[in-house]
């Protein structure tokens, strides 16, 4: 037993001479670039306070690409850890269109402090990822945007591989397995008359399961882009597998509806209001590609007496656009004129009182009077026959839209109308009011009396129009 115990000695002594005369310094670990952003995060959320609010700004290597995907894989894991909150990386894009900055290139600390402060955040992270030799150098620093403070900074030398040099385009060009060479991104243009709404997209044919990167899955939460200028670029990073396994096998073509909305943040199982939506088709041809769609610029919204497109007055508003036509317009003083509504005391039925009944009671009096010798220049024919404000859709108002007129424009001292009585196109068919004269719904813009008029008196008209 005292030999044993002698030998044990020997060694031990030996080792630490060894260890003390011809050791090497140690090397640094070696691991692959997802287990080193996995790391990083780690090391962010040990050193940065919990629940700041953080900027992952940029990293500096050799190829967008690359940066893109650290960046990307940063943010997806601070989303996923939700240890503190970070800004969307869509959100970056007009301070770096403003700063001139590249997420693959350098920014100084100053940049980076004031672009943290513009978004209210508490701590900017930057890195780089840099060749050594045959390997990777991966640095990720997070500064204190108050006191331009270093909160911590991870270091780590990574072995080169096939993601890596697909990333940075030095491979063959095809995807490692279950890799994209490149990000996929669908713009989204013609958006500036939709300025600080949202825009966000999903799959048709799996509404469930967004691929885009601002689409939270962890907590199934939908997060919507805010929308600063004409466009947005939307960014897709997932897999060639994962696009094949998600859209049965098909790595081509995904087809995704786009939506423009009023919310930023809402789950999936409520309802969300959007204002207008589109399809787009985003092409994947090995791990790589891109579709568009351009929004036309939203109906102007017209409030009762504005001016409407044809410089005339708005006295109606439906509230919405069934049938093709939300707004009734009233053409201005100009255009009015007065006339007979029937020369030679013609009836003419199946003309109704009703909003929305104006412009074909105008279209079933003009046909009418084409069957009916001696009909000319009546009211209604020269409502059909008017272009003014460089439109020829005018038409006589039935008696509903007549009282509207009189409501919303002469009570308010609008459109500088006559005391006199105005002619609708809603026929009474009746020839038994009045004394027994045949009558016509004609009102009274003095007292705003409506009655049967005799067709044949001359009455004024003010065309309308609707849109």
């Amino acid at each position: 037993m005292k030999t044993v115990m002698k030998l044990l000695a020997a060694l031990t002594v030996m080792v630490m001479i060894l260890g003390g005369c011809g050791s090497k310094p140690s090397v640094p670990k070696v691991d692959d670039l997802d287990t080193a952003i996995r790391d990083a995060s780690d090391y962010l959320n040990s050193n940065i306070p919990k629940g700041s609010k953080i900027v992952i700004l940029n990293i500096q290597s050799s190829s967008s690409e690359l940066s893109d995907y650290i960046i990307d894989e940063l943010i997806a894991n601070a989303v996923t850890d939700k240890i503190f909150s970070v800004v969307d990386r869509q959100q970056l894009d007009a301070i770096r269109a403003e700063q001139n900055f590249q997420f693959s290139g350098e920014v100084d600390d100053n940049s980076a402090m004031e672009i943290g402060k513009f978004f209210g955040a508490q701590t900017i992270v930057s890195g780089a990822l840099s060749r050594l030799g045959n390997a990777y150098r991966i640095r990720i620093r997070a500064l204190e945007v108050q006191t331009a403070q270093v909160q911590g900074q991870y270091n780590r030398n990574i072995a080169s591989s096939q993601i890596i040099t697909d990333l940075v385009g030095g491979g063959s060009g095809s995807p490692a397995s279950g890799r994209t060479a490149a990000g996929v991104g669908l713009t989204i243009s013609g958006l500036s008359a939709y300025k600080d709404r949202y825009v966000f997209a999903r799959v048709i044919d799996n509404p469930n399961l967004p691929l885009f990167a601002f689409a939270n899955l962890t907590d199934k939460t939908y997060n919507a882009t805010k929308i600063n200028g004409d466009s947005v670029m939307l960014k897709v990073w997932k897999t060639l597998d994962q696009i094949r396994d998600n859209y049965n096998g098909n790595d081509q073509n995904v087809t995704f509806t786009v939506y423009i909305v009023t919310q930023e943040r809402f789950n999936r199982s409520e309802r969300f209001s959007y204002i207008t939506s589109g399809t787009a088709v985003v092409n994947f041809t090995n791990g790589s590609g891109s579709g568009n769609i351009t929004f036309p610029p939203p109906a102007q919204v017209y409030k009762v007496g504005d001016t409407g497109p044809a410089g005339g007055l708005i006295f109606y508003d439906k509230g919405n656009n069934s049938g093709g036509w939300r707004y009734l317009e009233a053409a201005p003083v100009e255009a009015e004129f007065q006339a007979p509504w029937s020369v030679r005391a013609t009836k003419v039925e199946n003309t109704p009182e009703t909003i929305g009944s104006g412009k074909r009671n105008t279209q079933l009096i003009v046909e009418k009077f084409k069957q009916t010798s001696g009909e000319w220049d009546t009211a209604a024919q020269k409502c059909d026959e008017l272009v003014f404000g460089g439109f020829d859709d005018w038409f006589m108002p039935s008696r509903a839209e007549l009282d509207q007129m009189y409501g919303n424009l002469k009570r308010r001292n609008l459109g500088d109308f006559k005391n006199g009585n105005y002619w609708s196109s809603s026929d009474t068919n009746n020839d038994n009011i009045w004394n027994g004269s045949t009558g016509v719904f004609a009102q009274n813009f003095g007292d705003g009396k409506m009655g049967g008029m005799d067709r044949s008196n001359r009455c004024y008209v003010r065309p309308v129009r609707q849109f």
